[in-house]
């Protein structure tokens, strides 16, 4: 008869087995927990960019781009035809008002003025002795009248004593004779009149001389100041006290009238010309405070104009400077420009994150207080600067953000930062 075995009990390892696998998996997911938290992303730390919500005033500005211009600047031209001879100055030097700049020459101008000194000496001695003429001409005829005139008076003192032997009935004057005596009065008298009349017409026919030489004798001298002015224009010369910023010309050069040689500008008062978006320029207002900056130090200015073009979809603004210019101002010397438009009180902003327009309500991400772990936020944005904007809802003063680009990952609502 057979005996019925027991079989022998198995070992509670082995019957209790996946206890431990599941502890385990217990802990892992525990750890996991711990260390991914609901993130289902990860990013590295140094590739992201970090900004701190801050409260406090907040400075609306637009931002232009532009260069300092010299308020005061003159071209000097040559203010005749004339081929460059010399050049007095460079590009950067200091020069006062009237100072040579370059020299031209022009042989035939030269020539020319002195035809026309001859030509002046000439008339003036031509004039000079036609009036040495004229004068003796009128001193005989001065003579002839008073000639004229002696004669008259005495016939006439003849008349008068023959006039009163008649009315006594003394003497033997015979009618005839006194007859004479009156013709010859008469006829004395009309010869002054006529040597009277005689120098009127030869006085005005003078006068008349005189004048036509005297015309002539300006036009030579009009043509002669004309001349020298021309060949005082083969010099150029400075307008201005300043220092010249261009001298596009060099020796050998034939130059026209009117064409330009130098540009002499003053230093010393610079304003500047910020070029500002089109879309942003409504924003700006004369009288605005405006911060400039030279890349080496900051001055201060307000907006003077706007200019009522555009060009190239940018809106030139001109600044005028109240501080004191540094040491690098010059002219064309490139700026950057920050014209405030507003100063909001009290207020929350921070460092504007990337792909975050004003006045719109965004994703965010948020980090933990551990930093560890960053979580989408809805945040309602407000006004904007080209740095900083304007926090509306969502976020507190203090909250840490990100700030660089997500979009990789903005399907995820919270990511692991290693």
């Amino acid at each position: 008869m057979d005996t019925k075995r027991t079989p022998p009990a198995k070992p509670l390892v082995k019957q209790y087995w996946y206890i431990p696998v599941l502890v385990l998996v217990a802990v892992g997911i525990y750890f996991s927990k711990q260390f991914l938290g609901n993130a289902s992303y990860f990013v590295q730390r140094d590739k992201l960019q970090l900004a701190n919500v801050q409260q406090g005033d907040f400075k609306i500005e637009v931002r232009g781009s532009g260069t300092l211009k010299p308020k005061s600047l003159q071209w000097s031209a040559a203010q005749t035809l004339g081929k460059v001879q010399q050049l007095s100055v460079k590009p950067g030097d200091r020069v006062v008002q009237g100072q040579t700049l370059a020299v031209l020459e022009n042989p035939a101008l030269i020539s020319e003025l002195e035809k026309i000194q001859w030509e002046l000496k000439a008339i003036k001695a031509e004039n000079n002795a036609a009036s040495v003429a004229q004068q003796a001409q009128q001193l005989d005829l001065e003579n002839a009248v008073m000639e004229a005139e002696f004669n008259y008076k005495s016939s006439k003192l003849k008349l008068d004593a023959e006039q009163s032997l008649l009315d006594q009935g003394k003497g033997s004057l015979s009618a005839l004779d006194f007859k004479r005596t009156q013709l010859a009065v008469t006829q004395q008298y009309a010869r002054w009149q006529a040597q009277i009349k005689r120098a009127e017409k030869m006085q005005q026919n003078f006068q008349a001389s005189e004048l036509a030489r005297q015309a002539r004798l300006e036009q030579v001298e009009n043509n002669l100041r004309k001349a020298q002015q021309q060949v005082s224009g083969l010099t150029i010369t400075a307008g201005i006290n300043g220092v010249v910023q261009r001298l596009p010309i060099e020796l050998g050069q034939q130059l026209n009238a009117g064409e330009n040689a130098a540009l002499v500008i003053d230093p010393n008062s610079l304003f500047a010309e910020i070029n500002v978006q089109e879309i942003q320029v409504k924003d700006v207002a004369v009288g605005q405070q405006v911060t400039i900056d030279t890349r080496f130090n900051t001055l201060e200015g307000e907006v003077l104009r706007i200019s009522p073009m555009s060009e190239n979809g940018l809106v030139a603004v001109e600044v005028n400077i109240h501080s004191e210019l540094p040491k690098e101002a010059r002219s064309d010397l490139n700026i950057d420009g920050y014209i405030e438009v507003a100063n909001i009180k009290n207020t929350l902003y921070v460092k504007r994150p990337a792909f975050a327009p004003k006045n719109r309500t965004v994703d965010l991400y948020k980090t933990t207080s551990n930093t560890q772990f960053a979580e989408k936020q809805k945040v309602k944005l407000g006004n904007s600067t080209s740095k900083h904007i304007q926090i509306l809802s969502g976020l507190n003063p203090g909250d840490q953000i990100i700030i660089s680009d997500t979009s990789a990952w903005a399907s995820h609502s919270s990511v692991k930062i290693q």
